[in-house]
């Protein structure tokens, strides 16, 4: 049984209630899990997370490379699905910009305008590593989507069946699901 609760993020949404992967349907899953909040279950992996992978929560706000951030992000197995050629995926790790953001953000999300990953302030300091891992996973697809000229924000398309947001849900589920064997989705 999962029940409502007062705040959630898109990802956290996703990763911690009870749905299926999105192989087959998108509209009746994604709506189950993003549409309406759900209490947060503890994520627990199976498998660790990437060697070395952390989140420097001592950082101030302000404008810093993807990898003073996010320390290992570049040893993840899901960015090859992310970000499937070396050569970009190795372009989007030097090159990514991660604004800590002191307000107007509370998880994390890609700018429109340059295509930099935003984190909340709080999140970062207090967020749990895994569910900073996993959303930072659905954000990098997103980074890669928006250095190949798709629009992350086409109001045009409900957010549910946007290819760009189901396709970021795909990678960071199939990685807690398949990698990290979590059982924060049944």
């Amino acid at each position: 049984q999962v029940e409502p609760l007062a705040q959630s993020n898109h990802l956290r949404s996703r990763t911690t209630c009870a749905v299926e992967p999105l192989a087959q349907s998108n509209r009746s899953r994604i709506d189950a899990a993003v549409a309406a909040p759900y209490r947060r279950r503890p994520m627990t992996p199976t498998y660790p997370l990437p060697p070395d992978f952390t989140a420097d929560r001592t950082l101030p706000g302000g404008h810093y490379p993807l990898q003073r951030v996010f320390p290992g992000i570049g040893a993840s197995p899901a960015l090859v699905q992310a970000i499937p050629h070396p050569a970009q995926r190795q372009q989007i790790l030097a090159e990514t910009q991660v604004e800590i953001a002191t307000e107007n953000v509370h998880y994390m999300r890609v700018a429109a305008d340059d295509g930099r990953v935003m984190v909340g302030i709080e999140y970062l300091a207090e967020g749990p590593i895994v569910e900073l891992y996993l959303d930072l996973v659905h954000e990098l697809t997103h980074v890669r989507q928006f250095h190949e000229g798709l629009d992350l924000y086409d109001r045009s398309v409900s957010y549910v069946d946007r290819p760009t947001e189901i396709e970021a849900y795909d990678v960071a589920v199939t990685e807690a699901l398949v990698r990290l064997g979590s059982t924060a989705i049944d």
